[in-house]
C-alpha cells in the first residue's frame, strides 16, 4: 500500500539568546531573525506502475523570529508549500531528468530573513529581506 511513498523531515528547536551584550536591555533576549523552531517536510510519490514518474509535496515551517535586539518587535511565523513532479528517461542512452516545481505555492508573505545591525547586541537598525513568492520552475538534467 506505500510502496512507492517516501518522507524526509526535520526539526530544529533552539533557545537563541544573546548573551554578554552592550546594552543591559538586550541581555538574555531572542537573537534576531532566529526561531525557536523550524519544521520541514517532504513527501515524495511514485506509483508502482511508473516509477520514473514521481509527484512530490514539501511544506517548510518557520516559527516567529525577533526583529529588534529588545524583542519589542517580531516577525511573525510562516508556512510555505512547493509541489513539484519530475520524470528519469534516457535521451540518446544519456540519463536525463525533466523536472518541474512550483514553489510557495499558496503565494505566502512572508519575512525570509532577518539581519541584527550588530553582533554585540547593541540594538541598531536590523535589516530584513522579504521572502519569494509564487515561482514555477522547469529544469532538464543530463547524467553524463
Amino acid at each position: 500500500m506505500w510502496q512507492g511513498l517516501n518522507i524526509y523531515s526535520g526539526v530544529t528547536f533552539l533557545d537563541p539568546k544573546l548573551k554578554d551584550t552592550a546594552n543591559a536591555s538586550t541581555s538574555n533576549k531572542q537573537v534576531v531573525g532566529v526561531p525557536k523552531v523550524q519544521a520541514n517536510l517532504l513527501a515524495e510519490y511514485s506509483l508502482p506502475s511508473i516509477p520514473e514518474w514521481v509527484y512530490s509535496a514539501n511544506v517548510h515551517y518557520t516559527g516567529k523570529r525577533a526583529a529588534n535586539d529588545t524583542n519589542t518587535s517580531y516577525a511573525s511565523s510562516y508556512t510555505t508549500w512547493d509541489l513539484g513532479t519530475r520524470y528519469t528517461t534516457k535521451v540518446s542512452n544519456v540519463p536525463t531528468t525533466f523536472r518541474v516545481v512550483v514553489n510557495n505555492v499558496f503565494d505566502k508573505h512572508y519575512w525570509a530573513s532577518i539581519f541584527p545591525s550588530g553582533t554585540d547586541g547593541d540594538n541598531g537598525s536590523p535589516s530584513a529581506f522579504i521572502g519569494g513568492g509564487r515561482e514555477v520552475r522547469a529544469s532538464v538534467t543530463f547524467d553524463f
